[in-house]
């Protein structure tokens, strides 16, 4: 591909809040919120791509890559690629990604910091949909990520290609005999959805909006629509138009001429001047007759910003950096130094006295707005329907409005050296303040010599009260000047409270002052300066004193702020001791309690990994939300409860293990600028007060390191422990940020009314079935998909570690590894159900099996059910209909040995499923609630495994409710009730045997699936069960008469069995083989241990 609809040189970020131009001489980075212009000191560029936090750069004559973060700093070394004449395209969403597009193309991902290169997918162009999933183009056949293919005419050649329309489709630059045509293919179909002839010109697209813009004349550029094909409008330009770029979302188009001049314009209010024209395209004769056009042409696209345009001179080398005439909507106060006014409606940045908007976390903005309220970018008013925008026809409209998750501005980060010499020279001005504090107590003579007055401390007395002076003056003055001297030099300096340093993002992130930072500075000194101990111990001169008190703190801190504020900023309200920053000991009362900092601050501070602590575990996001596989609707409906969420974020999320619960949660944490912070309650210490002591401390430590906290475990507190879920759940409510809860799909959010919940369900078996066959692609490796999707109702998570579990076992690419996947989810599934129930190994055949016709029937119907369940329920839609009873549940009834838990293992075996005989004596427990988690884990396991659960003598369990003449029969009616509602939503399978079928109660059996009475066997059915049980490599001493045996012995099959294996190790202990009288001893032995004085009458 020779063409863009990107421009190598002059582009949007991904997010498009920045623009990139490259010269010559330097990438210019502009910010179009607050008219900030950095530089980028690389030559011959030869490509750009901008993501969220990095910057990319193709430059030299060798092609090099580098990357840079937004503020110019590079991050780590440069690479060489392919030096072919290709361009650089960027994937959408995710990782920062991008594919080279030279012979062969080059896929380029971020991966764990680094930068991973590889042979992209086979074709003749990769077109990046994440950084793992391509829409390829060979010849005229377009193959989405999916594999659906979609054949364009013949004769066309790709000239460009793009994802556009939120990831749901892909618009092609096709030439087909001179003649340029603009087509889209949707993703999910891979069908034609537009075929237009365009005009020539350059031409650019905003992905996520889908809009296209082509120059047709030297100053004036049109704006087409891809999901309709209709011109939108043209826009007269205000210079010639050298090049050009909209940003992603279709909302300011920036132009530049062929000096340096750029002009960013608003692109609704540029079109609103001028009515669209037919110069930008006619129709075909014969265009796309596709049901996905109808559907488009009926959406018309939505410009609503109104911001005037803006006026950009670029700089002409790398080194000087351009004057920004950026106006802004007129909604706040102007900035001193660039112009920009911004809406009032948060704090004042100190470098640029810009008004930015906080979040009620002390987090700024990141460019998301919430619905009916005003954008700072641009003060469009979003519509207040509960989106954050307009739906798009296949995936997520940017940007999310995620406030409620105190949202963290995305930053590049110096390396560890630089963030360390920031934070010496702030120790050394904290050091200066100490000296002239210092100095200044030795003038009054608070500090001095205890003979020096003609009273007892007659001179500390006088300092105190400001009535000493003079005796120190020429200290306190050189004290003075080496601060001044040392704020002089750091002027010059990087300064280290900038967003890009750690104590800037921690202030950034947390919501701090400048007089915040002084005051935690000051009590940190000791911790990242062992000698600032010693100082503030001279300064205090009271040696019951704690080392840094809030009294301290005003002594150090003096001319530069009152005492009444920094008495302020040490509430317990104020963000420092409200957020846990700073510890404020009680024991003492104020200002003389001990002051101490967080470890986790100190360690952000210096670069370093923070010690989480115990039960407290960070975990970042491999996939954008686009990417995850969960039933439709679910992240847009959280995304819109996040959108209404007034304060900080309280999300309940609940699904089976496996589900992608958490990966969901990390996902729309990375969407904020977070990694999620799990925290494991099954690993915290017992008891309700240590527990919630500990809970108060992960949590605190969680936010504190910058992650979103995320407790799991809280279903393994039984139903003893209720006051410590309690006490846990009031901590968790008081928390001063945003949190998260995991929990499985039946439990209880510990949060009030008004929470955000996400439900995640089981996926349906089609999606299992796609989601096995991508992944098993994206690994190389080959199984029975379709047996594995219907086998097991288990989640993406739990697929994606079976399947990663497989290859990092060296399975070869081409060879079959469903065995392997079989046995990792068996393992998985036997750590669940392990506790409560046994796998049976040994299971019979249908050959072992001598049942009654009409009996053989029912079964085969039962094995039908299981098999054609798919069909019935998600191909035919009875589904929508069966709110309850989708699983399969049967009764077998009869008396003991006719067959019961035999016909159990002969049907999981005709399924091919493991059948799982639960124990009751694991089951059942004293403790009031735990029955009932136990059998809900059982249940649970069972749906997910897709095994068949055998309840042997059921009675015991689902027996009929009583009249309530004691607390024993409350619980014992309460274990059944729940056993009933877990069976209404039970999708497994489940069998049920009893020799008492009057003692089941009558409601369970409405419930059963089938029903299945087995009768006592007839004469007949006994001769055939003496055969079934005597096979052929027995060995036989004269004819056996087994007629005789049927009609003299009533016995049941399993007595008929235990005959059949006595006798044979009576032949074994005579040393013969087996005679008539061997048969008959056994079953007078049968008779006789049962009590019998005689062999007759029916044994059962």
């Amino acid at each position: 591909m020779k063409a863009a609809f990107v421009s190598p040189t002059f582009s949007f970020t991904r997010d498009g809040r920045r623009l990139l131009a490259a010269s010559r001489e330097a990438v210019t980075v502009i910010d179009t919120r607050s008219s900030a212009v950095d530089t980028i000191a690389v030559r011959d560029t030869r490509a750009i791509a901008g993501f969220v936090d990095q910057i990319w750069v193709v430059h030299g004559p060798g092609a090099s890559l580098s990357r840079f973060g937004l503020a110019g700093v590079k991050v780590g070394p440069a690479t060489g690629i392919a030096d072919d004449d290709a361009m650089l395209v960027a994937a959408p969403v995710g990782v920062p990604a991008a594919v080279w597009t030279s012979r062969p193309s080059l896929a380029i991902r971020e991966e764990n910091g680094e930068l991973r290169i590889e042979a992209a997918s086979p074709g003749d162009h990769a077109i990046p949909l994440t950084a793992r999933r391509y829409v390829t183009i060979s010849g005229h056949t377009v193959v989405a990520p999916s594999g659906l293919t979609c054949e364009l005419q013949v004769g066309a050649r790709v000239l460009a290609a793009s994802i556009v329309l939120d990831n749901s489709s892909v618009a092609l630059l096709v030439d087909r005999s001179g003649v340029r045509e603009l087509v889209t293919i949707g993703l999910s179909n891979a069908r034609l959805a537009l075929r237009k002839q365009i005009a020539t010109g350059a031409l650019r697209v905003a992905a996520r909006a889908g809009l296209v813009g082509i120059v047709v004349e030297p100053r004036r550029v049109g704006i087409l629509d891809l999901r309709s094909g209709r011109v939108v409008g043209e826009l007269d330009a205000p210079l010639d138009v050298a090049d050009f770029a909209l940003d992603p979302d279709g909302t300011r188009i920036a132009l530049r001429d062929p000096g340096t001049t750029i002009e960013v314009l608003d692109l609704r209010a540029a079109l609103a001047a001028h009515p669209p024209r037919a110069s930008i395209t006619s129709s075909l004769d014969h265009p796309a007759d596709e049901p996905d056009i109808d559907r488009a042409r009926s959406t018309e696209p939505t410009i609503e910003h109104d911001t005037p345009k803006t006026g950009v001179t670029q700089p002409t080398s790398g080194h000087a950096s351009p004057k920004t005439g950026v106006t802004q909507p007129t909604s706040g106060h102007a900035s001193p130094k660039t112009g920009v006014t911004q809406p009032t409606s948060g704090r004042n940045t100190s470098q640029t006295g810009v008004t930015q908007p906080t979040n009620g976390h002390g987090s700024p903005e990141t460019g998301v707005t919430r619905p009916g309220v005003s954008s700072p970018e641009s003060g469009i008013t979003q519509p207040s329907n509960g989106h954050t925008s307009r739906e798009p026809t296949g995936g997520l409209r940017r940007p999310f409005d995620l406030r409620a998750l105190a949202p963290v501005e995305i930053t590049s980060q110096v390396d560890r050296a630089t963030a360390l010499a920031a934070i010496d020279q702030e120790t050394r001005a904290v050091a200066l303040w100490t000296l002239r504090a210092i100095t200044e107590a030795w003038d009054s003579r608070r500090i001095g010599y205890g003979n020096e007055g003609k009273h007892p401390f007659e001179h500390e007395v006088a300092a105190l009260l400001g009535m000493n002076r003079g005796f120190a003056s020429a200290h306190v003055a050189a004290a003075r000047q080496h601060l001044e001297a040392y704020e002089a030099e750091c002027d010059g300096k990087v300064d280290p409270r900038s967003p890009h340093m750690p104590l800037g993002a921690l202030a950034l992130e947390l919501g701090l002052s400048p007089l915040a930072l002084d005051i935690l500075m000051v009590v940190a000194a000791p911790g990242l300066w062992a000698n600032a101990a010693r100082l503030y111990g001279i300064l205090a001169n009271d040696p019951g004193r704690a080392l840094v008190d809030e009294a301290l703190v005003q002594q150090v801190i003096g001319p530069r702020a009152s005492r009444h504020d920094i008495a302020v900023e040490l509430e317990p309200h104020a963000p420092l001791v409200r957020l846990g920053v700073v510890a404020v000991d009680t024991t003492r009362p104020r200002p003389f309690g001990a002051l101490t900092v967080d470890p986790i601050v100190l360690a952000r501070l210096r670069r370093e990994r923070p010690d989480l602590g115990t039960g407290v575990v960070a975990r970042g996001s491999d996939r954008a939300l686009e990417e995850l596989v969960v039933t439709p609707g679910v992240i847009g409906d959280a995304l819109s409860s996040l959108g209404r969420t007034s304060g900080l974020a309280r999300i309940s999320i609940r699904g089976r293990a496996g589900s992608g619960r958490r990966t969901l949660l990390a996902a729309l944490a990375a969407e904020a600028g977070r990694p999620l912070g799990i925290i494991d309650v099954s690993v915290l210490p017992r008891g309700e007060r240590d527990r919630a002591y500990a809970i108060r401390g992960a949590l605190r430590r969680a936010m504190l390191a910058g992650l979103l906290p995320c407790v799991v475990g809280l279903e393994t507190l039984g139903a003893v422990e209720h006051e410590s879920a309690d006490a846990l759940a009031d901590v968790m409510r008081a928390h001063p940020g945003p949190i998260a809860v995991v929990l499985p799909a039946d439990g209880t959010p510990p949060f009030d009314p008004g929470h955000v919940a996400i439900d995640l369900p089981v996926l349906a078996e089609s999606a299992r079935l796609d989601l096995w066959t991508d992944t098993l692609g994206d690994a190389g490796l080959r199984a029975d998909a379709a047996a594995l999707g219907a086998r097991y109702r288990i989640g993406p998570g739990t697929i994606r570690r079976a399947i990663s579990a497989s290859a990092a076992a060296g399975i070869a690419r081409d060879a079959d590894c469903t065995a392997a996947l079989d046995a990792y989810i068996r393992q998985t599934r036997d750590a669940r159900l392990g506790a409560h129930a046994r796998r049976v190994e040994r299971l019979g055949t249908w050959d072992s099996l001598v049942l009654p016709a009409d009996i053989g029937d029912s079964l085969r119907e039962l094995v039908a059910r299981v098999r054609h369940r798919r069909t019935v329920f998600e191909t035919w839609g009875m589904d929508k209909q069966m709110a309850t009873s989708r699983g399969l549940t049967a009764l077998f009834s009869g008396p003991p040995g006719t067959g019961k838990t035999l016909v159990a293992g002969v049907i999981a075996r005709e399924l091919g499923l493991d059948l799982y005989q639960v124990e009751l004596s694991k089951l059942m427990s004293k403790w009031i609630g735990e029955t009932e988690r136990n059998l809900a884990a059982i249940f649970d396991a069972a749906e997910d495994g897709q095994v068949v659960l055998l309840f042997d003598e059921a009675d015991s369990l689902f027996a009929k409710r009583t009249e309530v003449r004691s607390s024993n029969d409350r619980y014992a009616n309460l274990e059944v009730n729940y056993l009933l509602q877990r069976l209404d939503s039970f999708e497994g399978i489940a069998i049920l045997t009893t020799n008492a079928s009057s003692a089941i109660d009558p409601a369970f059996k409405r419930r059963m699936s089938f029903r299945l009475s087995f009768p006592f066997p007839d004469e007949e059915t006994r001769v055939e069960l003496w055969r079934a049980h005597l096979p052929p490599t027995l060995p036989i001493a004269g004819p056996l008469e087994l007629d005789r045996l049927a009609h003299k012995y009533q016995l049941s099959g399993g007595y008929i069995r235990n005959a059949c294996l006595r006798a044979a190790f009576l032949a074994a202990q005579d040393d013969s083989a087996i005679a008539q009288h061997h048969l008959e001893r056994a079953v007078a032995l049968e008779y006789a241990e049962l009590g019998k004085l005689s062999a007759s009458g029916a044994l059962e």
